[in-house]
């Protein structure tokens, strides 16, 4: 059980989901080191891609082998493999790094230090990035893993015999304690830094996840709603109360517990259906909103963005800057610097700088401490990890523009504290309160979290022309069991284009 389940519901029926063992898959490795090539570039002979996952993995169907004759893949700072699949009887494909040649390069007739690189990255910035409304076709991918890590409930008190603690324990013990799910999309993200001038029309979209419940825990939930439809009346609120705080709980869950409709009763017939069509296009615009939110807070890494969460050029004063090596990314060469704050910053990392324009082509940062947190009334967060790395390159107008992202995350929440749900009800004549549940939980979990962006093309966009862009969201993800391919599909991209 995962989503937007309420908190009620999740204490009495978490059934988290994980997602299961997949079948035969091909790794992606780096000849010298044997380590996995995360997000790398498959292309299939009909012009259908895919992509690596965070271990180098993606998985050859049967189809593939009868729509096609042959593989191709690709990444930033290495030889593109072609393989026939007739011929690919290993379950590794190893990719050998470019060699590095050493041209005959003119810089100029001094070396710069570190620092004097960094103000030369700053002075060019308006002339090397593109700041202007841009539409890109781009995959959006995005890794969840929650880890409930302890959980005990006590002081349980519940008004509704069927909900007792014998009941509690039940769930409890029955749950699993790990959820793991992907919600991976395919659309047009058109726009610019600014918060109100951003829009998005998806394509398609998928969510992976495992959908096989323990029969015991089925069991249970079906407890759960016979007794709350039982026991809780329709126009009904909840209040939540932890201690000295407070407030009123939604009760979407609940209504969708209420006793079914009367089939002769045509009204409310359409009345539900009515009821039916607004919150499933709620849930298309809502899909669709969170991801546009998702890619905004993406480009807020981006060092030259207004409000960037990464300031080591805007405020370089702040941080220590090292010279580390020249040498090529790509076909381009480069300084490679590394950085680390002086004080009070939350990044260090290392940044690839072209020797030509003094562009960043290249990103990677991680943090050296908790970015946020708080420890209040029992109740704590600690974002205790962010690393990330951003590559860059230039467009048919000349200047530099996103073309990958990939961001780690990793975030703990702990409560001890009180807990009441007391059900009330205005209609009813006497006390409002009709039912009461408390307990004092003490609970931790963890939430590890992986996005990945890849933009597959960019182009401007003037004002009118963004102006003149719809957004027509009426979709939502399609459910896989397991990953495959097909929902590529509808990519219908050339090979040089996404291997550029």
């Amino acid at each position: 059980m995962r989503g937007n389940k309420k908190f009620l519901f999740f204490l009495f029926s978490l059934s988290i989901l994980f997602l299961n063992g997949q079948t035969k898959y091909i790794r992606v490795i780096d000849s010298l080191t044997n380590d996995p090539i995360s997000f790398a570039t498959v292309i299939f002979s009909n012009n259908t891609g895919i992509i690596t996952d965070d271990n180098g993995r993606f998985e050859l169907l049967e189809e593939q082998y009868l729509n096609n004759d042959s593989i191709y893949v690709s990444f930033i700072g290495y030889k593109t493999l072609s393989r026939e699949l007739s011929s690919l009887k290993d379950t590794l494909l190893i990719l050998s790094p470019n060699p590095i040649e050493l041209k005959e390069i003119v810089l100029t007739n001094r070396e710069f230090s570190a620092e004097e690189i960094v103000e030369k990255i700053r002075e060019n910035i308006n002339q090397n990035y593109e700041i202007q409304i841009l539409d890109n076709l781009l995959f959006f991918g995005q890794k969840e893993s929650n880890e409930l890590k302890r959980i005990n409930i006590s002081k349980y008190k519940s008004s509704i015999k069927e909900l007792n603690k014998g009941f509690l324990d039940s769930m409890l013990n029955s749950m699993d304690k790990k959820n793991e799910y992907a919600i991976e999309v395919l659309g047009n993200y058109s726009g610019s830094f600014k918060k109100e001038q951003q829009k998005i029309n998806l394509i398609k979209a998928r969510e992976t996840y495992s959908q096989e419940k323990d029969l015991t825990v089925l069991a249970l939930e079906e407890k759960f709603e016979e007794a709350i439809k039982n026991n809780v009346k329709s126009n009904s609120y909840f209040k939540v109360k932890s201690g000295i705080f407070g407030g009123e709980m939604d009760n979407e869950y609940f209504d969708n517990l209420k006793p079914d409709v009367d089939t002769t009763d045509t009204e409310a017939i359409k009345r539900e259906l009515a009821e039916k069509n607004k919150k499933e296009m709620k849930r298309k615009l809502d899909f669709a909103k969170n991801r546009k939110s998702e890619l905004n807070s993406i480009l807020s890494y981006l060092f030259y963005a207004p409000k960037t969460k990464l300031n080591f050029i805007t405020k370089s004063n702040r941080y220590n800057f090292t010279l580390n090596e020249m040498t090529y990314f790509a076909k381009d060469p480069v300084y490679v610097l590394s950085f680390e704050p002086r004080w009070g910053e939350d990044y260090k990392g290392t940044i690839y700088v072209s020797m030509d324009d003094f562009a960043v082509l290249r990103m990677d940062f991680e943090n050296v401490k908790s970015v946020w947190g708080f420890d209040l009334f029992g109740v704590s967060i600690d974002a205790y990890k962010r690393s990330g790395r951003i590559i860059l390159s230039k467009n048919n107008q000349g200047k530099y523009s996103p073309k990958y992202f990939q961001f780690s995350s990793a975030t703990k929440f702990a409560v001890d504290r009180p807990l009441k749900f007391i059900e009330k009800n205005k209609f009813v004549r006497g006390r409002r309160k009709q039912n009461e549940i408390s307990m004092r939980i003490d609970l931790e979990t963890t939430n590890l979290s992986q996005r990945e962006v890849r933009i597959f093309d960019s182009k401007n966009l003037s004002l009118s022309e963004y102006d003149a862009i719809k957004e027509k969201n009426t979709v939502l993800p399609e459910f896989y069991e397991r990953f495959t391919t097909d929902f590529w599909e509808e990519l219908k991209t050339s090979s040089k284009t996404l291997q550029e």
